[in-house]
């Protein structure tokens, strides 16, 4: 039976755990990465045996734990996952081996059975520990190393496999990508915590994971779906924990590539509607892995790095302006496409709009009716047809685990993920200068150390920082503004979108460039101390993140001809917008009242772009105490209780914080409504 208080069961324990968190460790958190055993030791007819010994092996690495039962319980806590080989063995009773493998971060219960008889006799029992965990109160599920391996996945993407667990769906297919791309218990993907080795793996930014792994180098993970301890916290959904594989005493490897090609699949409905062929793709992912010992049972490696090669088109069709319309309008018409607007080689053209079959009145009018204005063109561009963006890509996975002695074991590991995604990916323009892409760098590095004080007390402290840095950069046109039919949206002509030069064209408001590094650096600290029936962790942690990012939101300016497709060309031939959206430096100046002129609304011209580049950092600190309180030996009493702290987020120049005004008001609600209502006015 186990029962799940948040609560303290005695305030004089919590007080002197929270004091000696304060005192003797500033900086602690739950090291989640490690598992522990727990379970009683039993003879033959049920009864307690009180003064066991229970050794346990790791069977890759040949280190050895041994713990003294206490009343008949042991407890072996941080362990990190693998095959162990555990042990009993005490005076006139026969010693007992069994095989059981410890799982991430969670903790399970074995009892052992010794029969009467000579110490010399070994009784091997081999059947594993049952799936159902009756120590603790959280619901979760293992994806072990050998389904991961075999379990298909089409990008060998190891996050695709948490669909596998229960309680877990997809995400919202209508909106971003958020978490690991799925929802737990119905909850928000953004709600999901992301671990790699016991420490975040999120992108702060976006939610979604920082560092994607080579699949190969993934030992196992766990899903968090209900009811877990105080010491994982800070998550709402649920918890999906991984870690990376570590070597061996034996040597072993791997050596793959993974191809998929477009003469295997089908074209898409759109491409046969419209007479286009079928895009061609090629994905190729290849890699090895390698692990084995330096120092037999002291200095183990694990090494997986991996490519990922994607050659991919697809055919982008776009309605543009013909030259017979911009030679018949406006001087600044002419100007602003000689200007912006070169057109891309190999253009295939596909149809011809007539000016009397898109505007019926206005300036337009003074255009013959069978004069083309507009034409349908496809032309390629790098993109997902089936394998994936078109891609460079290089993932690596390291691991060196030292047992320093018997007693201190450390490790240190390091992931990276590079990406360059090709020009075209994010945006592209049938104009010459206006395709974008995306380039990524993601580093990550932690080191642990754990010490086992006494078989009672162990200690891991852990350091890591992760620098992740995303860019979608401008291409090779210089800013300048991005000219649309109406101002919040493209007009479709011909089943393709009407398009003029500038960035982002089919997409109003999107903002190149983006992006930036972020740094995030953590320290942790765990410890767990069994005294009598009682199993104690706390322990805590301190962040400090660092996003340095730039966000071009109307850099390049947002231009609108008219509210309609007609209209917008009578607005062309006469050269005139009817709306124009572009960010300036303020000058220290802040919205007015429409039709209100004071010194405080003047500019002074010319007038300039303002910073668009900010470095926000913020801390953030928790602090937790788990106790399982082993009642008898089939009753055990898990109380949690956690803290956090999340800082104030603040520019590193203080000068570029975004403030808030107040206009005149004969109160607080009416100096709102007018500071909403002249901004409103004012950006008209």
């Amino acid at each position: 039976m186990n029962t799940r208080l948040i609560a303290a069961r005695s305030t004089t324990i919590l007080a002197a755990i929270v004091l000696f968190a304060l005192t003797g460790a500033p900086a602690m958190f739950a090291q989640t990465e490690t598992g522990q055993i727990t379970g009683t030791v039993f003879d033959q007819t049920g009864a307690t045996i009180p003064t066991a010994a229970v050794t346990f092996t790791d069977q890759g690495t040949n280190a050895k734990r041994t713990s003294n039962t206490t009343n008949g319980t042991y407890v072996f806590p941080n362990l990190l996952s693998g095959r162990y080989e555990i042990s009993a063995t005490a005076p006139n009773f026969q010693t007992v081996r069994q095989m059981v493998e410890v799982t991430v971060g969670t903790r399970m219960r074995l009892d052992l059975h010794l029969p009467v008889g000579s110490q010399t006799q070994i009784v091997e029992v081999t059947e594993q520990l049952a799936r159902v965990n009756i120590e603790t109160q959280t619901m979760s599920e293992k994806i072990s190393g050998s389904e991961i391996l075999n379990l298909p996945t089409i990008t060998r993407n190891p996050y695709d496999l948490v669909k596998t667990a229960a309680n877990v769906t997809d995400g919202d297919p209508t909106g971003p990508t958020r978490g690991v791309g799925v929802s737990i218990n119905g909850l928000r993907g953004s709600d999901v915590s992301i671990l790699l080795d016991g420490v975040p793996n999120t992108n702060n930014f976006d939610t979604k994971v920082a560092i994607r792994t080579p699949l190969d180098s993934v030992g196992e993970f766990t899903v968090l779906t209900n009811s877990f301890g105080a010491e994982f916290g800070r998550a709402v959904a649920g918890v999906v924990n991984v870690e990376t594989r570590r070597g061996g005493n034996a040597i072993h490897g791997t050596a793959y590539e993974f191809n998929r090609v477009s003469r295997l699949t089908s074209n898409t409905y759109d491409n046969n509607a419209n007479s286009i062929s079928k895009p061609i793709f090629a994905r190729n992912q290849f890699g090895f892995s390698a692990g084995g010992a330096l120092i037999k049972d002291k200095l183990f490696f694990f090494a997986n790095p991996e490519w990922i090669r994607v050659r991919s088109q697809q055919i982008q069709t776009a309605t543009i302006a013909t030259p017979q319309l911009i030679a018949a309008s406006d001087a600044a018409t002419r100007n602003f496409f000689s200007t912006y607007g070169k057109l891309k080689p190999n253009l295939t053209p596909l149809q011809t709009f007539a000016r009397g079959d898109v505007c019926t009145e206005g300036a337009c009018t003074g255009i013959a009716a069978d004069t083309p204005i507009y034409q349908k063109v496809s032309y390629g561009v790098p993109a997902d047809s089936g394998g994936g963006d078109p891609q460079n890509t290089s993932l690596f996975a390291g691991r060196v685990d030292y047992n320093l002695s018997d007693k201190t074991q450390v490790y240190f590991r390091y992931a990276r993920y590079y990406e360059d995604s090709f020009a075209g990916t994010t945006t592209n323009s049938p104009y010459v200068g206006y395709d974008t892409g995306t380039a990524e760098a993601k580093n990550s590095y932690a080191v642990s150390v754990m010490h086992i004080f006494s078989p009672t007390l162990v200690s891991q402290t852990k350091l890591s920082y992760n620098r992740i840095g995303i860019v979608q950069p401008l291409g090779t046109a210089p800013v300048g503004p991005t000219l649309y039919t109406t101002i919040q949206a493209t007009n479709s002509l011909g089943n393709a979108s009407v398009v003029y030069p500038g960035y982002s064209p089919f997409a109003p408001g999107n903002s190149v460039p983006f992006g930036g590094p972020q740094n995030y650096f953590q320290l942790n600290q765990d410890v767990t101390k069994v005294f009598g029936s009682h199993n104690l962790r706390f322990g805590g942690q301190f962040m400090y993140l660092q996003d340095n990012r730039v966000f071009g939101a109307f850099l390049n300016a947002v231009a609108g001809l008219a509210t309609n497709l007609g209209d917008s060309v009578s607005a062309l031939v006469n050269g005139q917008l009817s709306d124009f959206q572009g960010a300036i430096y303020p000058q220290g100046k802040f919205p007015c009242v429409a039709g209100v002129e004071t010194p405080a609304c003047t500019l002074t011209l010319p007038v300039g772009p303002p910073s668009f580049s900010r470095s926000n950092a913020y801390h953030e600190a928790g602090l937790y105490v788990q106790d399982s309180w082993k009642i008898t030996p089939r009753l055990t009493i898990n109380l949690g209780l956690r803290w956090e702290y999340f800082g104030p987020q603040a520019s590193r120049n203080p000068n570029l914080d975004s403030n808030f005004f107040f206009f005149p008001g004969s109160n607080l609600h009416s100096s709102v409504r007018l500071t909403v209502t002249g901004w409103a006015a004012s950006h008209s």
